[in-house]
C-alpha cells in the first residue's frame, strides 16, 4: 500500500477491535494528531456496537449492532451472533432458507461499521485499516477475517491484523518520548465477553518481554450478563400474569442489555435502582438493592481474586518463584468487563501499590491502540516501535510412537500451539519393560510439515517386576517454564493382572 506522511482530513485512517460480542472502531485525526473513537451506538451513549447482524424476512432488510439486538422479539427474525468465534470453522448461518458463510455475514457488519465513517463525513476516503486480533486467533480464522473484509469492499485498505497487545502497548505508550520511558512491570487485563486475560510483561525501552501469562473463561462479562437475565426472568415469572414465551425471552435479552449495567454503578449504593418491566403484562416496576447486585458479583470477584493470584505464580522463568503485586508497576485495564465499578475497584486494591489505568472507554483501547499503529504504517504520525518477546505456546507436538499394523503411529500427549501453563496432559501408554526391571521411552516431537524427529529418551529403572510387556505407564506432561517441561512416568499397573503401584519418576526435558 501506498505511505502517505500528509493524511487529508477528508481520509480515514482506521483502528478495529472486533470482539465476538461487541466491536469498537477508531480513526486516527491528523489535525489533532491522536485517536479519536467512533461513536457507532446510533445515540445509545455506548461507543462500541454489538457484533450483531439481523435479517428481517419481510423485508429483506439487515439490521446492525445495537439495533439488532433491541429489534428482537417478534418471533420473525434471524438474529446472527458469535460472528468472531466461527471463523475458521466454515459455519454457515440459515438465512430465509438458504445457507450463508460467516464471513459473508461478517462483511456486512464491517460495511455498517466502517461506514458510520461517512455519517462523520460524506466526503470520507479510507487510507487504511488495521484490526486487532486475539494472540490465540488460528490462521484458519485470520484467513476467513481478511475474506469478510474483501466482500465488504475493504481489502486493499486492509493493511494488517495485529495482535491486541501490540495495540494496548501503542496506546499506553503513545505521547511516551524514549528518554522518559523507564523500565517498568507492565500488567495487561482483558476483561471480555468471553474470559479474563492477562499478560505480565517487563517493558525495556522498545522491548517487551513476557513475564506471566493466563487466561479464565469462567471470569467472564457474558456469564454476569447471563446471571442477569436469570435473574431478571426470575422477577418477571414472579410479578407478570402471562407465562414466559419465546418472544417473551427474547424481549427480556433486550431489556437486559440494556440494564444490566445499572446494576454495577456506584449509584445503586444510595438507592434502590427502579426498573420498569413494560414489555409484560401487565406492566409492573421492580426495585432492587444493592443486596442483589453485590450477591451476582460475589462469586466472580472471588475468582477474579484468584485469578490474579495464579496469574502471578506462573512466572515464565520459574515456577518455584510466583511474582509479587508489589513487583507490578503499571495495570492497563481494558475491555467491557471494566465498565463495572466492582471490577475497576478490586484491581485497585489488589494492586495498591501500582498505578492502574483504565481508560475512559475500556472496550475501545484497544481499536485506539489499531489506529495509532495504522497510522504508524502509512507515517501519518511517528509510533512506538516495539518488540514483544513472547514465548508462550510450543511450536511442535510432544508425544511418543505406538505400534499400528506394520508400522508405527505418532500419538501426541501436548499439541502444537498448547500454552505452557496449560495444566498437565496426560497418556496411557504400553511399554516393552524387562523382567530384570528397565525400560525405555522415547518421546518425540513432530514439526508443521509432520516431520517426527526424537526429543529426548527416557531411561526408565527399578520398575516392578513383570513379564516383558506387561506394563501400563501413565505418562504426565507438565510445563515447568516455557523452555522446560516434566515428564512424569507413573505405573498403571496391567488389567486385571497386575495392580498399580506407587512407581513414579520425573525427567525435566528442554524443549527450546
Amino acid at each position: 500500500m501506498k505511505k502517505l506522511k500528509n493524511i487529508s482530513e477528508n481520509s480515514f485512517i482506521l483502528g478495529l477491535d472486533l470482539g465476538n460480542s461487541s466491536s469498537a472502531i477508531a480513526f486516527f485525526d491528523p489535525l489533532r494528531k491522536q485517536p479519536e473513537i467512533i461513536d457507532v451506538s446510533g445515540g445509545y451513549g455506548k461507543p462500541a456496537a454489538p457484533t450483531v447482524m439481523q435479517y428481517i424476512p419481510a423485508s429483506g432488510e439487515w439490521v446492525f449492532g445495537e439495533y439488532a439486538v433491541l429489534n428482537r422479539g417478534t418471533g420473525q427474525d434471524i438474529t446472527v451472533r458469535e460472528l468472531i468465534s466461527r471463523l475458521g470453522t466454515k459455519d454457515f448461518a440459515e438465512i430465509d432458507g438458504r445457507a450463508v458463510s460467516v464471513p459473508a455475514v461478517l462483511a456486512l457488519f464491517l460495511k455498517e461499521l466502517i461506514g458510520n465513517c461517512r455519517n462523520m463525513n460524506p466526503k470520507a476516503e479510507i487510507a487504511g485499516i488495521v484490526a486487532a486480533v486475539k494472540e490465540f486467533t488460528s490462521e484458519e480464522a485470520k484467513a476467513e477475517l481478511r475474506q469478510a473484509f474483501r466482500l465488504a469492499g475493504y481489502e486493499k485498505e486492509l493493511i494488517a491484523l495485529v495482535p491486541e497487545k501490540l495495540c494496548v502497548f501503542n496506546k499506553y505508550l503513545w505521547g511516551k518520548p524514549k528518554p522518559e520511558r523507564k523500565k517498568e512491570n507492565v500488567l495487561m487485563l482483558d476483561f471480555g465477553d468471553r474470559g479474563l486475560y492477562g499478560a505480565l510483561y517487563e517493558l525495556s525501552g522498545d522491548s517487551a518481554k513476557n513475564l506471566a501469562f493466563l487466561i479464565s473463561a469462567e471470569i467472564s462479562a457474558g456469564k454476569i450478563s447471563d446471571d442477569v437475565f436469570s435473574f431478571f426472568g426470575g422477577i418477571y415469572e414472579k410479578n407478570a400474569a402471562l407465562p414466559m414465551t419465546i418472544q417473551t425471552r427474547e424481549q427480556l435479552s433486550a431489556f437486559t442489555y440494556q440494564h444490566k449495567d445499572l446494576l454495577f454503578q456506584k449509584e445503586i449504593a444510595k438507592r434502590d435502582l427502579k426498573l420498569y418491566f413494560t414489555f409484560a403484562y401487565p406492566p409492573f416496576q421492580a426495585a432492587v438493592g444493592k443486596e442483589r447486585s453485590d450477591a451476582l458479583v460475589k462469586p466472580y470477584a472471588a475468582k477474579f481474586k484468584k485469578f490474579l493470584s495464579r496469574l502471578l505464580e506462573k512466572n515464565l522463568y520459574d515456577k518455584n518463584s510466583p511474582i509479587s503485586a508489589g513487583e507490578v508497576d503499571t495495570v492497563v485495564c481494558c475491555g467491557g468487563g471494566f465498565e463495572m465499578v466492582w471490577a475497576k475497584t478490586l484491581v485497585r486494591q489488589f494492586f495498591s501499590g501500582a498505578e492502574v489505568l483504565v481508560y475512559k472507554n475500556a472496550k475501545c483501547a484497544v481499536a485506539e491502540g489499531a489506529a495509532l499503529i495504522a497510522a504508524g504504517r502509512l507515517e501519518a504520525e511517528k509510533t512506538p516501535a516495539l518488540t514483544i518477546k513472547d514465548k508462550l505456546k510450543l511450536k511442535y507436538d510432544v508425544g511418543f510412537k505406538a505400534r499400528q499394523g506394520k508400522g508405527e503411529k505418532f500419538i501426541p500427549i501436548a499439541d502444537s500451539g498448547s500454552f505452557w501453563w496449560q495444566d498437565s496432559f496426560s497418556r496411557r501408554v504400553v511399554v516393552e519393560g524387562g523382567a530384570d526391571g528397565s525400560g525405555s521411552l522415547l518421546l518425540y516431537k513432530r514439526d508443521e510439515a509432520g516431520e517426527v524427529t526424537e526429543l529426548a529418551a527416557l531411561t526408565l529403572e527399578n520398575l516392578p517386576k513383570r513379564p516383558a510387556g506387561a506394563f501400563f505407564l501413565r505418562i504426565n506432561i507438565e510445563f515447568e517454564s516455557f523452555d522446560y517441561l516434566t515428564v512424569r512416568v507413573c505405573d498403571d499397573g496391567f488389567g486385571a493382572f497386575f495392580e498399580k503401584t506407587g512407581y513414579e519418576r520425573d525427567f525435566k526435558i528442554k524443549i527450546f
